[in-house]
């Protein structure tokens, strides 16, 4: 059942692409992209972090401080790659059922703290953080099996939303993240080579690591699970007996071939 969750959003997602009710599912993956580039800068004690979403399904993380060389390729790099870990994680928990409600409940709160910590107020980036926390903790006391069932359409939306944007970055490649890495290298005078050439490169390696987390976190798992979960033919043959209360039939007994006939018998009892 899990399983044909995951199948039916992506097909869905294929098919009502630009209908509106997919709207709040795509600010979500927005909201969690910008996180990731904000949870990477983290670590390396910038002063301060805020990012915005916007209707047009674009998103923008400021940051105040310096980043290191290698801190910003990490923090450049956190959206795609980021989204899929955590999507493929809270996944994997879900089909295989491994505390899936301290997963569900850390998700929800996560986009609660992320609303008045990451957010303004009012803002859209407010807005989807905090109502999508306040429903799926709602929807969570109220059914939980349907809750369930919405995460996982949840996390497996986040994933192919990210494959989907991550291969259409040919439409504006400067305007992505990958335009982002490539201004800041271009300014560190690193040798790019020819700019498609370097858009492609990244690309390549970015899709690459996605393929294989998703691989390993939740392909992987499921195959593994599905192979366990075979019996293994270890059952000894059994002898099957059929018995019968049929009644015995009685056997003639032979007479010993050497026993005196009735005339010496008589002629024995004459002579006594």
């Amino acid at each position: 059942m899990k399983l044909w969750i995951v199948l039916v959003t992506f097909f869905l997602s294929l098919i009502l692409w630009e209908s509106p009710f997919l709207f709040p599912f795509k600010m979500l993956a927005v909201l969690i992209h910008e996180l990731w580039h904000s949870f990477i800068a983290m670590f390396f004690n910038v002063d301060w972090i805020q990012f915005h979403i916007y209707s047009d399904e674009s998103g923008k993380t400021l940051i105040k401080g310096n980043l290191p060389f290698l801190g910003f390729i990490l923090t450049a790099s956190a959206g795609y790659i980021g989204s899929v870990v955590t999507a493929s994680l809270f996944l994997r928990a879900s089909l295989k059922q491994e505390l899936q409600d301290w997963y569900y409940l850390i998700f929800a709160s996560l986009l609660l703290i992320v609303s008045f910590v990451f957010a303004k107020v009012g803002t859209l980036t407010f807005l989807i953080a905090f109502l999508w926390s306040i429903a799926l903790i709602i929807l969570y006391f109220l059914n939980k099996k349907l809750a369930f069932s919405l995460f996982i359409a949840i996390q497996s939306f986040i994933l192919f939303y990210s494959f989907y944007d991550l291969l259409d970055f040919s439409k504006k490649p400067f305007e992505s993240d990958i335009g982002i890495l490539y201004n800041f290298l271009k300014s560190k005078n690193v040798s790019l080579g020819e700019e498609k050439s370097f858009v492609y490169t990244i690309a390549s390696i970015w899709i690459s690591l996605i393929i294989y987390i998703f691989y390993k976190l939740v392909i992987h798992s499921i195959f593994e699970e599905a192979t366990e979960s075979i019996p293994e033919d270890s059952t000894p043959n059994e002898t099957i007996m059929d018995i019968t209360n049929s009644p015995t039939e009685p056997q003639e007994i032979p007479l010993p071939k050497d026993l005196p006939t009735d005339e010496e018998i008589n002629k024995l009892i004459n002579n006594s």
